[in-house]
Order: structure tokens, then C-alpha cells, then sequence
């Protein structure tokens, strides 16, 4: 695979996370996120995937649509991309 079609396979992924009723599909978001998964929020506070899924599985959860732009790939070594 070229660092191309990882980029736009990755994109695809990511992009996948940012859909409302993805992350309203905890079987999905289960496959998508990495059992070491971890968020950092803009206010810098660090969420694990554990409270990701509860938090967006909440009844009462206000889920924001999100907006991403200017994808780019970095290999920090063989097989791990940022």
C-alpha cells in the first residue's frame, strides 16, 4: 500500500468517526477504536476509549458534528503513522 492510499484510507476512517450516528453505534465504535485508544479534548483533558463509549452511548449525549480538514501522514517508524 502506498503512503497515498493509507492517507486516504486513514481519512475515510477518521472522517467515519466524525458521523453523528457512528458514534451513536457502539458495535462500530468498538471496531473502530483501538483497545488502547486515547482522546485528548481541546481543553486538554484525556478520555479512554472506555468513557468515549460510554459517554457517546448515553441517552442524553449531545453529540456536535464534527469538521476536519488538511489530513496529513507522518510514519514515526514501520507500521505506526500519525
Amino acid at each position: 500500500m502506498t503512503s497515498g492510499d493509507l492517507l486516504e484510507l486513514l481519512i475515510a476512517l477518521e472522517v467515519e468517526l466524525h458521523r453523528v450516528e457512528i458514534r451513536r453505534n457502539t458495535e462500530r465504535l468498538e471496531q473502530l477504536l483501538h483497545p488502547d485508544f486515547v482522546e485528548f479534548a481541546r481543553s486538554g483533558r484525556r478520555y479512554s476509549r472506555a468513557e468515549v463509549l460510554a459517554e457517546f452511548s448515553a441517552a442524553d449525549a449531545v453529540l456536535e458534528p464534527v469538521q476536519a480538514e488538511q489530513f496529513e501522514l507522518s510514519e514515526v517508524r514501520p507500521g505506526l503513522v500519525l
